[in-house]
């Protein structure tokens, strides 16, 4: 073990306390390294992250109220009803959030947009944030729903398709931090006593494709060749296509007993790779251009390492006798983590986000006020009529 790599082991051992009944070990804090929580906390985030999302927008030129309502009045009367129900209209104003979706909108969708509308509110009163005054369109759906040129307006969602030699995507979304899924402590396991295999546990839902990444790393899985390098199981099926024998879960906290952790995307980015990150195992990385907002401050080789079905069998075997840059890249991956990834970090991009997207608007707060304190989609159409006479 290198000098860097102790130094770090023994800072984590100084602040771990145990699992009750286990021996991974859960770490609260990381030395002197502080958690990112105002915007000038994550300026290096927002410029490689959120000003290429916001890039197309600003190229097209100011949008205005009517932009906004334009796109309310695309979605009620072009979108079909399976994707309206993915939405909400939120209204941010004088610290308080309100939302309205449509009655029929998919109860998971609402309930991520309620999350979200709790962890902001906490996340304000906790470190005395003033929230901006602000009116958007939420997508509370695993996929984007703005194909380039087609909204009026911004629409902000969880994950999209990302060209990185490009700098673009077909998607004019605007990335936002999930924060249904909070995980604020980092995960220790001393490095020697880890299973020297890549674990992977998942779900399969029947939105995904019956052959993505998860299902071919299953497969790949059952070969003989990978019995020695992998333990991946499906501990949920709810893919009719798709016939395997699921396994029980395995808790994220006891990931830290595999050398390696496999992430692999499912219908879009997955949302547990920010956990990955926060374990002092290595990350392997399905290839994919699916993207959270903040994969675009992560890097091969410093973060995690990128494999597929068809090079994941030479990597492992590869890299096995290379386990001090391992330990780097886990506690790199763990530093990131500790940084940018915990909910407060997520709540301070999500206000940063917001706030630059209302400062794109020529008359944000003029259309603030008139919003009616009842939302409905006959008043929002009403008001929008409205608008488009002046």
């Amino acid at each position: 073990m290198g000098p860097l790599v102790g130094m770090i082991t023994l800072l984590l051992a100084a602040c771990i306390q145990p699992l009750e009944g286990q021996n991974v070990q859960l770490v609260s804090s990381l030395g002197s390294l502080a958690r990112a929580v105002t915007e000038g906390d994550i300026d290096s985030i927002i410029r490689q992250n959120l000003e290429p999302d916001l890039k197309p927008w600003k190229v097209a030129g100011p949008l205005s109220s009517l932009s906004l309502l334009n796109l309310l009045h695309s979605i009620h009367t072009t979108w079909p009803e399976y994707r309206r129900n993915f939405v909400a209209f939120v209204v941010i104003k004088s610290g308080s959030i309100r939302w309205w979706a449509y009655p029929t909108a998919r109860r998971w969708c609402t309930s991520r947009v309620e999350y979200m509308k709790q962890e902001l509110l906490s996340f304000a009163r906790n470190t005395s944030t003033t929230l901006p005054d602000v009116a958007f369109v939420m997508n509370g759906y695993d996929k984007p729903l703005c194909p380039k040129g087609n909204c009026s307006a911004p629409i902000f969602t969880f994950n999209k398709p990302w060209n990185t030699s490009e700098g673009s995507s077909t998607y004019d979304d605007v990335l936002f931090p999930v924060l249904n899924h909070p995980f604020d402590h980092l995960v220790y396991y001393p490095w020697d006593a880890k299973r020297n295999k890549a674990l992977m546990r998942a779900g399969i839902y029947a939105a995904m494709a019956h052959d993505c990444q998860r299902v071919r790393l299953y497969q790949l899985a059952q070969t003989p060749a990978a019995k020695e390098w992998l333990d991946v199981g499906i501990y949920k099926n709810r893919h009719w296509r798709v016939k395997l024998k699921t396994v029980p879960p395995v808790p994220m906290e006891d990931h830290a007993r595999w050398r390696y952790l496999l992430s692999a995307d499912g219908q879009g980015a997955s949302w547990r790779l920010a956990k990955l990150l926060a374990i002092n195992s290595v990350v392997l990385k399905y290839r994919s251009d699916s993207i959270e907002y903040y994969y675009r401050s992560l890097h091969e080789g410093v973060h995690y390492i990128s494999v597929d079905e068809h090079t994941l069998l030479q990597v492992l075997p590869d890299i096995h006798g290379q386990q001090e840059r391992l330990q780097r890249i886990a506690q790199q991956a763990q530093e990131f983590a500790f940084k940018y990834l915990s909910q407060a970090s997520r709540c301070a991009y999500a206000t940063a986000a917001l706030s630059h997207y209302k400062r794109m608007f020529s008359d944000m707060d003029k259309l603030l006020d008139a919003l009616p304190q009842e939302l409905s989609v006959e008043a929002l159409m009403q008001l929008r009529s409205n608008w488009s006479k002046h």
